[in-house]
């Protein structure tokens, strides 16, 4: 199984807005999305408590970030029909 950061995009319902956001996306090995991963607020405040090991660990997560916004964008409502089947 593998994985990457991928940015997911939702739709909040007409005049309502969108909001994107980045997923930690897993897939099987017929490269098929799986399940996705969001850090949610108290998460995410933990690992800034902890933060990485390295420098260079810090660097390679926000790299691949950052990679993500050169992939396509996936629909956070088609998302959810992949992973709830």
């Amino acid at each position: 199984m593998r994985w990457s950061y991928r940015v997911v995009k939702r739709e909040f319902g007409e005049g309502l807005g969108c909001a994107y956001f980045i997923a930690e996306v897993y897939y099987n090995d017929k490269d098929e999305i799986t399940f996705y991963v969001v850090n949610d607020a108290n998460e995410i405040k933990e690992m800034a408590a902890w933060g990485q090991d390295s420098l260079d660990e810090l660097r390679g997560d926000l790299e691949n970030m950052l990679a993500a916004l050169t992939m396509p964008v996936l629909d956070y409502d088609e998302l959810q029909n992949l992973v709830m089947k």
